[in-house]
């Protein structure tokens, strides 16, 4: 089941790009993209080494299951995002206690679940 979020972009891109096939697969295109520079962010905050970085993003970026989810028309590609960065604000909100990161931490997710 598509989140109302999810839904509420899709509709975006159809009322953009206009009723087409590539309008649809737009939005998961962006949620792969955005997933490999989670992927390198949340492996170079870990393991303190940004080569391990290039290397994990690199695995993601190339991955058939991956593209494929990015092609299909499907919330699975943006389920990676936001557990990808549910897992990098928990990362960061570990390290310090501001109200900011309180607030980022939150708000990812609760756009996660919404």
């Amino acid at each position: 089941m598509i989140s109302l979020t999810q839904g509420c972009c899709v509709h975006l891109c159809i009322f953009v790009l206009g009723e087409s096939d590539w309008s649809l697969r737009v939005f998961p295109l962006f949620g792969f993209l955005l997933s490999i520079y989670l992927i390198y962010s949340l492996t170079a905050k870990i393991l303190d080494d940004k080569t391990f970085g290039l290397f994990a993003s690199a695995f993601f970026a190339t991955s058939l299951l991956s593209l494929q989810y990015s092609t299909e028309v499907k919330q699975y590609m943006f389920d990676v995002t936001f557990t990808l960065a549910i897992l990098l604000s928990t990362i960061i909100y570990n390290g310090s206690s501001s109200p900011k990161q309180s607030w980022l931490y939150a708000s990812v997710g609760a756009l996660a679940i919404w």
